[in-house]
């Protein structure tokens, strides 16, 4: 039997696949993609809003300023490749919830 070797997709800058992406840059190119995509959405709902002020109209407005704003948050991300107060907040969390089970363990036991 072959050996069947999995085809792994560097993450750094560089690469040594044939056709020369990172992951990384496919990242970037996706977030790119979708903030063009939330920009047009963006222009479409404003047209709609000054056309016609209704709940809908206004609904999709907020929701394309929304899109952009995690648009912005991914392509952060991406340029930081952590955003450190996610980690401060993550590993904050888990000491709570060690505190809280640590003192749940304590009132169980005789």
């Amino acid at each position: 039997m072959e050996d069947q070797q999995s085809e792994n997709i560097p993450i750094d800058d560089e690469c040594d696949s044939p056709i020369g992406i990172s992951l990384l840059q496919i990242c970037y190119f996706i977030a790119l993609f979708d903030f063009a995509q939330s920009i047009y959405f963006l222009a479409q709902s404003t047209s709609l809003l000054v056309l016609n002020v209704n709940l809908y109209t206004m609904v999709a407005f907020a929701g394309s300023i929304f899109w952009i704003l995690m648009v912005i948050l991914l392509i952060v991300g991406l340029w930081k490749e952590t955003l450190t107060w996610t980690s401060h907040v993550v590993n904050e969390a888990k000491s709570n919830l060690k505190t809280a089970m640590r003192q749940r363990l304590t009132k169980q036991m005789p």
